[in-house]
C-alpha cells in the first residue's frame, strides 16, 4: 500500500508541476502576444487621434461655410469638405475596428488558456480523488501492520496528508479559474457586441459617403458648372409646404409621406415629450442599419435567444411567425429586428406594456406604425430625450444605439449624424407649422 501511495504521490506531484509549467508557458505566450498587441494598439491609437484632429478641422470648415452666400462654388466646396470629412470618419472606424480585433483576439486566447488549464486541473482532481478513495479502502490498523517500521507508517500518513492538501489546492484553483473564465467570457461578449455595433455604423457611413458623392455629381450635371443655372436651381428647389408634406419618408419595408410620418411622430411626442424631429431622425437612421429589411426569416436570421420572445409576440397578435417579416442578418452579427422601429423581440417585450397604455393597442404590434413610433419614443424618453436639450437628446440617441456602452467615443459619429438629421427635419416641421 505504501509503495502504491508513494508512487501516486510522486506521480501527482510531477503531474502538478508539469501542468504548472504548461500553464506558465501558455500564459507567458499570451503575455508576449498582449505586449505585441499593445504596441500595435499604440500605433493605431496615434493614427486615430491624428484623424480625429483632421475631422475636427473639417467640421470647423463645414460650420464656417453655413452662413456664406449660396453660390455654386461655395456649395461645391462645402460638399468637398463634407465628403473628405466622411472619408476620414470611415478611416477612423476602420482603425478602431482593427484595434478591437486585436483586443478580441487576445481575449479569446486568454479564455482558451483558462479553459485548457481548467481541463488539466479537472483530470488531476479526478486522479487525486480516485487514489484517495483507494487509500481509504485500508484501515489504519492494516496500514500499521504492513509497515516494518513506524517511520514508514508516519511517512505514509504524511504522503496522504500531502495528497489531501493538494486536493484542496486543486479545488481552489478550479474555483478561481472558473470565476476568471466567466468574467473573461462576459467581457469577450461585450467586446463582440461593440464590434458588431461599429460595423453597423461603418455601413451607414459608407452609404452616406456614396450619397454625398452622387449628390455632388448630380449638382454639376444639372448646372453644367454655371452659376446662373445654380441660382435658378435654388429657386426651383425651395420646397413649398405642399411639397414637404408629399415627400416620401422611408421606413422598414415601406414608404409613407412625410406628413403621415410626422402625424405619428407628433402623437408619440405628445405622449412621451420626445421631440418629433428627433424621433423621425432616429427612425431614418435605424432603417439604414438593416440589411434587406423585412426580407428575413425568424428561423434563419434571428438570434436563438430572441426566437421564443418572437413567438410570444406573434401568438399574442394571432400572427403566423413564419409569415411575419424581420430584418435579414448582415455579414456580421444577426438580424431579426421587427418593424419600423427595428426592435429585437426581447427588447420589444420590455416596452410592450407601456406602449399598450399609451396607444390603446393591447397587445401592441411592432409592425404597426403608431406602436412603432411610440415604442421608439418611450425608449428614447427613458434615456433622457424628453429633456429636449442637445446634450440630453444626443445622449439618449447613443443609449438607444449602444446601451450602457454609449460613452464609447467610437459611436460618437452615430449620435452626431442623428442630431444633424433631426436639425434638417426640424426646419421642415417649422415650415409646416408656419414658424
Amino acid at each position: 500500500m505504501f509503495v502504491k501511495n508513494k508512487f501516486f504521490y510522486e506521480k501527482a506531484r510531477i503531474f502538478w508541476l508539469f501542468g504548472f509549467c504548461i500553464a506558465y508557458l501558455f500564459f507567458a505566450q499570451i503575455s508576449f502576444a498582449a505586449t505585441d498587441t499593445a504596441t500595435i494598439k499604440d500605433s493605431l491609437r496615434s493614427q486615430i487621434e491624428e484623424i480625429e484632429k483632421q475631422i475636427k478641422d473639417y467640421q470647423t470648415a463645414v460650420d464656417s461655410k453655413k452662413n456664406e452666400a449660396q453660390t455654386l462654388s461655395s456649395e461645391i466646396k462645402k460638399m468637398d469638405t463634407d465628403i473628405k470629412k466622411v472619408e476620414l470618419e470611415i478611416k477612423k472606424t476602420e482603425l478602431i475596428l482593427k484595434e478591437m480585433e486585436g483586443e478580441i483576439e487576445i481575449r479569446a486566447n486568454k479564455i482558451s488558456g483558462i479553459d485548457s488549464f481548467l481541463s488539466q486541473r479537472k483530470i488531476l482532481l479526478r486522479e487525486t480523488i480516485r487514489e484517495i478513495q483507494e487509500s481509504e479502502g485500508s484501515s489504519l490498523l492494516e496500514i500499521i501492520l504492513e509497515k516494518k517500521q513506524f517511520s514508514e507508517f508516519f511517512s505514509e500518513i504524511k504522503n496522504l496528508q500531502d495528497i489531501y492538501n493538494r486536493l484542496q489546492s486543486i479545488y481552489q484553483e478550479l474555483r478561481d479559474s472558473k470565476r476568471e473564465s466567466e468574467i473573461e467570457k462576459a467581457a469577450y461578449e461585450e467586446e463582440r457586441q461593440g464590434q458588431l455595433a461599429l460595423k453597423a455604423i461603418q455601413k451607414i457611413q459608407q452609404k452616406d459617403l456614396k450619397e454625398k458623392i452622387e449628390g455632388r455629381k448630380r449638382l454639376l450635371q444639372v448646372t453644367k458648372g454655371q452659376e446662373a443655372s445654380y441660382q435658378s436651381l435654388l429657386k426651383s428647389t425651395k420646397k413649398t409646404v405642399a411639397e414637404i408634406k408629399k415627400q416620401l419618408f422611408m421606413l422598414e419595408g415601406m414608404s409613407i409621406t412625410f406628413e403621415e410620418a410626422l402625424s405619428y411622430a407628433k402623437f408619440a411626442s405628445e405622449k412621451t415629450g420626445v421631440r418629433a424631429a428627433l424621433l423621425l431622425a432616429v427612425l431614418t437612421i435605424e432603417t439604414k442599419l438593416g440589411t434587406d429589411l423585412g426580407k428575413g426569416s425568424w428561423r434563419v436570421d434571428m438570434k436563438s435567444g430572441d426566437r421564443e420572445a418572437f413567438k410570444q409576440i406573434c401568438e399574442k397578435l394571432n400572427l403566423d411567425p413564419d409569415l411575419m417579416p424581420v430584418s435579414r442578418k448582415p455579414s456580421y452579427g444577426w438580424g431579426g429586428a421587427m418593424g419600423p422601429g427595428q426592435f429585437l423581440p426581447r427588447t420589444w417585450l420590455i416596452y410592450e406594456k407601456e406602449v399598450a397604455n399609451l396607444t390603446g393597442h393591447n397587445p401592441p404590434n411592432p409592425w404597426d406604425l403608431k406602436d412603432a413610433f411610440v415604442a421608439t419614443a418611450v425608449k428614447l424618453s427613458k434615456a433622457g430625450a424628453s429633456s429636449r436639450t442637445y446634450d440630453g437628446e444626443r445622449k439618449s440617441v447613443l443609449q438607444f444605439f449602444a446601451g450602457s456602452n454609449w460613452k464609447n467615443s467610437a459611436y460618437a459619429w452615430y449620435g452626431d449624424n442623428v442630431m444633424r438629421q433631426a436639425e434638417t427635419y426640424q426646419k421642415q416641421i417649422d415650415i409646416l407649422d408656419g414658424k
